[in-house]
């Protein structure tokens, strides 16, 4: 019943986000409206992490059968995709190399931050 319930948790704020984006028609998914409502709620505290924990670790530990649907999709439809084959691979490469670099250059700046709040910590200077 627990799952359940923290399932009902994140499934109301998906659905808040869907309705935030369909009232006030805005340029932005529904999805992330709800993950950025949920980011809100949680980084304030006034949904603790505890009241979603179970479900959402279960959630992202079986992340990858929620790219299924989508694969289909893709291999129902290649023929559209005719003719722009070259194209389709190129972003895919290019757009590839600009998330693992981004994503470097953040995971270089948080272990800089974090190595610097921790000396701080450590070594705290003295008035």
């Amino acid at each position: 019943m627990k799952i359940f319930y923290q399932l009902c948790i994140i499934l109301l704020i998906a659905f808040v986000g869907e309705v935030v984006s369909g009232l006030l028609s805005l340029p932005i998914p529904g999805n992330i409206i709800g993950m950025v409502i949920l980011l809100v709620l949680l980084k304030t505290k006034v949904l603790p992490l505890k009241a979603i924990e179970t479900t959402a670790d279960f959630l992202l530990e079986n992340m990858t059968f929620f790219f299924i649907p989508v694969g289909v999709s893709i291999m129902a439809t290649y023929h559209y995709l005719e003719g722009y084959y070259i194209a389709g691979v190129s972003l895919i490469f290019i757009t590839t190399i600009i998330v693992m670099a981004i994503t470097a250059i953040l995971v270089e700046y948080m272990a800089a931050r974090k190595d610097r709040k921790c000396s701080y910590n450590d070594n705290p200077p003295k008035l």
